[in-house]
């Protein structure tokens, strides 16, 4: 193992024996899994010692996952792998995945790792987004990412300063970068900060999940950053469906955590409402989306009474709006926040114009969505009932009669069809029309039918009680 300790180590300046020692040692025993020093120490049948040695060493020249690169480099040939399991039984090495309870509490307490963002992640977690498609998914990872560059806040939380290396999987490179710049400007960030971040455009890639991190390792070397995957159901990964082919991606990210990475994956609703449903069912596939991240994002449009304020506010600026969900396994539970889309970036409804509104497709949405549409229908109804009674008024002045209750009774029935209204009654007539009651804009005063202009209901009652209807 000392060629592989000595400072020595690159592909050009090794003798001939640490050629030799290292040509054993490589091909000792076949190796196939992912790089740790236990795994090492494994491979190479050496002790945790020189094993964190070896990893040491690996790293200083570029990525303990370049092990077997700098053995190609030397020319020798590349470790088997096992296509099924093995019979070589491994030799056993001084070390051990497990740990005394007592070594790392008391004093010995290990401190939590970092947060990358307040509240909600910490280094060498997962943490995934979750909206419908086309629901602004990216816009709100694009925001993420410059907030995790500079040190800022994204919704409210702030961010520490991170390497950030965005794994674009879903749109062009040039519609990525785009949106990185609409998104820069507008949240006032100088262009320097870009430096920070490192972009890699899989689309039509044909990534596995495999793949995928071997490059993120390789190009980080050792180094750590926030990874996010942007979108997950672009990786080749089979059916999204099927529980043991997300076990075996998120087993793949958690290399990626490992390595000192926190990952960001962003995720779908499936089509159709997905309102009904808790929080962490609303994704689409495998329950394993909702059990392996520490934290999930869930970002629900609301639906809004296009009448009221919020509605007319954001039907005049095209905006649309959102609530984000918070399920968190490492804090204490958080409250969800409203946020209004302006079609390139999420900000929050810090004065609460959302605060009435109900997730779209939810109990509370659909109920609302009822009554709004029940009001509707009544609204529209009375319209055709007050013009219907406004004809009949107009019908009797052409006539040199007074609309009394009869007339307006007998014109209302005789033209109903025409409306698609019910009969109507003297009573039912004499009620609509009552100086205490404006669900039509007629009033009767002295037997008569006369319509409400600008004056007030009662006064046009009490002028037209003065009146003595002619026959």
């Amino acid at each position: 193992m000392a060629a592989l300790l000595s400072d020595s180590m690159r592909p050009d300046s090794l003798t001939d024996g640490e050629r030799a020692e290292v040509v054993s040692s490589l091909k000792a025993q076949p190796y196939n899994g992912p790089f740790s020093p236990v795994d090492v120490g494994t491979w190479l049948g050496c002790g945790m010692e020189e094993a964190e040695g070896v990893w040491g060493m690996a790293e200083a020249h570029g990525s303990p996952y370049n092990v077997i690169e700098m053995a190609k480099a030397r020319g020798y040939a590349e470790p088997p792998l096992l296509s099924g399991p093995s019979s070589v039984t491994p030799p056993k090495v001084d070390a051990s995945p497990f740990v005394s309870l007592y070594d790392v509490t008391g004093e010995g307490l290990l401190d939590p790792d970092p947060e990358i963002i307040e509240g909600v992640l910490r280094e060498r977690q997962v943490m995934l987004i979750a909206a419908p498609p086309k629901g602004g998914k990216t816009w709100l990872a694009v925001a993420l990412m410059w907030a995790l560059a500079t040190g800022g806040e994204w919704l409210g939380a702030r961010c520490a300063r991170t390497r950030v290396v965005y794994c674009n999987m879903e749109v062009s490179p040039a519609s990525f970068a785009n949106r990185c710049e609409a998104v820069r400007g507008e949240m006032g960030i100088p262009h320097d900060a870009a430096r920070m971040v490192d972009v890699l455009s899989g689309r039509g890639a044909g990534y596995d999940a495999n793949r995928l991190v071997e490059a993120v390792l390789v190009h980080l070397g050792g180094t750590p950053a926030c990874v996010v995957v942007d979108c997950l159901y672009a990786i080749e990964t089979g059916n999204e469906n099927d529980a043991e082919a997300i076990r075996a991606l998120f087993a793949e990210l958690n290399r990626l955590t490992r390595a000192g990475c926190s990952v960001v994956g962003v995720h779908h609703f499936p089509k159709g409402s997905s309102g009904m449903k808790a929080s962490v069912d609303r994704m689409a596939g495998s329950s394993v989306f909702a059990r392996a991240p520490d934290a999930l994002l869930s970002l629900d449009p609301l639906d809004v009474d296009p009448r009221g304020e919020a509605g007319a506010e954001l039907a005049e600026q095209g905006y649309s709006a959102y609530r984000l969900s918070f399920d968190l396994r490492d804090f204490r539970p958080r409250r969800p926040i409203d946020l209004i889309f302006t079609g390139t970036r999420f900000v929050r409804d810090v004065g609460g114009l959302l605060g009435g509104a109900y997730i779209k497709g939810s109990p509370q949405a659909n109920g609302a969505h009822s009554g709004r549409a029940n009001a509707e229908r009544a609204e529209a109804d009375w319209k055709r009932k007050a013009a219907l009674v406004g004809e009949a008024v107009s019908a009797a002045a052409l006539e040199g009669v007074n609309p009394t209750m009869e007339y307006v009774r007998d014109y209302y029935n005789s033209h109903r069809g025409d409306y698609g209204l019910a009969r109507v009654s003297v009573g039912t007539i004499a009620n609509w029309t009552k100086p205490s009651n404006d669900v039509i804009p007629f009033v009767k005063g002295g037997g008569i039918v006369v319509a409400v202009d600008d004056v007030g209901r009662t006064d046009v009652a009490a002028e037209a009680d003065e009146r003595t209807p002619t026959v």
